[in-house]
Parts: C-alpha cells; structure tokens; sequence
C-alpha cells in the first residue's frame, strides 16, 4: 500500500476570498492596542521617579495632546525623525496572500507592526505633549520593545505585566466601549 504523500501546510492554496484583510486589521487594533499599553506601562514603571498617578497623567496627556493636528501617520514620521523609531517589518502596499503560509506571515507581520506604531505614537504623543523628555521617550520605547521581545520569548505574559502594574503601582489597565483607560485602583 502507498504512503500518501503529506502537504506542507503552508502551501496549501487560501480559498479566494476567506481573508478580510480590513476585518482582520480592526481586529489586531482592538488586541494590540491593549497589549501596547501594558507594554508602555511596563516601560514607564522602569522610568527613576515615576508614581502611579505620574503614570496616569502621561497617559491622559499623551492621549488628549493635540488630537486634530497630528495623525498617527505624522506622528510616526515624527517619530522616525527625531527618534529613529522604526517598524520591525516595512510597510506594504496590497498585499497578495495566496497560500495559508503567507497568510500566517502577513497576520504576524501586521500584528507586530500595529503593535509598535501604538507604543511610537503613544511615546511620541507624550513627547509632544512635554510629559516626556528625549531620553524618557527614547527610554520608553526601548524597555516596551525589550519587554514585547521577552514575551514573545515566552519569558512574561501580558498578563503578568497586569498584575505587576496592579502589585507595584495600583495601576489597572482596561478596556471597554469608550476604549483603553489607564486608572489608579481606590485604597480599600
């Protein structure tokens, strides 16, 4: 009897139209959003001299700075002019998924993408907003993106940041209809 021969996964042909990719991207902005918080809350805990109601004030400021003027897409030019801030994976333009492997790639690369461009434009929202100078801004983004490299390494978990934020500062990160809050927990 004959061995069927075994597909590489990652050849096998995507059905047309089975990936949305407007669909998918507002999905990894409700997710990443969230996790880039916690990563720059993370980063901000590392910062000498910062409290827990210094760490809700640069989130509050950083998200009401100048909201008309500045999109997230000057910001993150902005953000690669005076910082040298840049996306792990370089932007594409329509992309062409053919096969479950690319798609795989393509979910990865737009996660991680989506993931850093709110980490840059939160530091450098709080940057224009002077809650943050050049080297806390700098700082900042370097610990959330050693921070997103230890996770991915298997070494912390989002989760975990939370409850570290909550023990160290009592700090609760969320989300719900109006989107990501930043608050200090009531003393009990």
């Amino acid at each position: 009897m004959a061995k069927k021969k075994k597909v590489n996964p990652n050849k096998v042909p995507l059905a047309k139209g089975s990936f949305d990719q407007k669909e998918y991207i507002e999905q990894i902005l409700r997710e990443e959003n969230i996790r880039a918080c916690l990563l720059v809350m993370s980063a901000l805990g590392e910062l000498e001299d910062m409290t827990a109601q210094k760490m809700v004030d640069t989130w509050f400021r950083s998200n009401h700075y100048d909201p008309a003027s500045n999109t997230g897409k000057t910001i993150k030019q902005r953000a690669e002019d005076i910082f040298d801030f840049h996306l792990p994976y370089p932007m594409a333009g329509a992309i062409e998924v053919k096969s479950e492997g690319d798609l795989k790639k393509v979910k990865y690369q737009m996660r991680r993408n989506c993931l850093y461009s709110a980490i840059c434009v939160f530091c450098t929202s709080a940057y224009n907003a002077g809650v943050l100078d050049e080297l806390a801004t700098r700082s900042t983004y370097l610990n959330a993106q050693i921070t997103e490299e230890e996770i991915a390494r298997g070494r912390r978990t989002y989760d975990g940041i939370q409850k570290e934020l909550l023990e160290q500062y009592q700090v609760d990160v969320g989300r719900d209809e109006s989107g990501i809050w930043v608050r200090k927990q009531q003393e009990t």
